[in-house]
This record gives C-alpha cells, sequence and structure tokens, in this order.
C-alpha cells in the first residue's frame, strides 16, 4: 500500500512540475519577446547561467525522480534568466526589500498582517533553492547583488 501511495504522490509532483515548467516556458517565450531589442541577450544569460550552475543530477534507479529533478531545474534557470532581464542592475530587487512595489507606491504603517509573508514580497522566496543562494549575474557576468 505504501508503494502504491508512493506512486501516486510521485506522479502527482511530476505532472506538477510539468506543467510548472510549461507555464515558466510561455512566460520566458513573452519576455523574450519583449526584451529582444534590448541589449540583454536572453542566450546568452541563459547559456552563461547554465555553465555556472550545471550541477549532475543524482544517480538514482528512479527515473521519474530525475525527470522532476530535470524539469524543476530547467524552471529554475528559467526564472532565474527572467529576473536577469527584467531586472538586470537590482533595482527592484532593491525596492522589494524595502517593501516597495514600485517608486510611486507609497508606504504603508505596518498594522496586523493577515497576508502570508509571500504575497507581500513575491520575492522573497527566489532568494534560495533548496538552501543554495539563488545569485544573479548581469550580462557582463558580475554578480548585481552581494549575497547577504
Amino acid at each position: 500500500l505504501g508503494a502504491v501511495l508512493d506512486s501516486l504522490l510521485l506522479n502527482s509532483v511530476s505532472q506538477l512540475s510539468t506543467k510548472i515548467r510549461h507555464s515558466v516556458d510561455k512566460t520566458a517565450g513573452k519576455i523574450r519577446i519583449l526584451f529582444k531589442d534590448k541589449d540583454r541577450n536572453w542566450d546568452e544569460i541563459e547559456n552563461k547561467l547554465r555553465a555556472e550552475s550545471d550541477i549532475p543530477l543524482l544517480k538514482t534507479s528512479n527515473k521519474e525522480i530525475s525527470s522532476i529533478l530535470l524539469e524543476l531545474k530547467r524552471v529554475e534557470k528559467q526564472l532565474q534568466v527572467i529576473n536577469v532581464m527584467v531586472d538586470p542592475d537590482g533595482t527592484l530587487d532593491a525596492l522589494a526589500s524595502l517593501g516597495l512595489t514600485s517608486p510611486t507606491t507609497p508606504i504603508k504603517p505596518h498594522t496586523a498582517k493577515t497576508s502570508s509573508p509571500s504575497a507581500t514580497n513575491p520575492g522573497a522566496g527566489l532568494t534560495g533553492v533548496g538552501g543554495l543562494p539563488f545569485n544573479r549575474i548581469r550580462p557582463s557576468g558580475e554578480e548585481a547583488i552581494a549575497q547577504k
């Protein structure tokens, strides 16, 4: 019975990781179009990030776990490229860390919070993946924001 439940759970996680990757790929495609005339080159950034942090998959007899891990690694890379394309110098990250969503948004007084921290600061969860630091690399190869 445990093996059946494990298989069902693994299948659900696999389907979800595939859906997330397809969604990120669609978003990445749109961002590529938006930034195609800018001085930031998507393929160059993506290749640099891939070359810097390609970690071989763990050897496992379970192909499904390996494919899920591969899907999630692709999503992670796409999100890193999206972040560099949208915010190459880290300005938006700095504003988000100050609690500002835009330069014109007034700072609201802190009252009893009813929402989750991730809802008020959507970038908060991207600072690390699996306990690993999330590095922002500028197209020039410099790190955009020093690690905390």
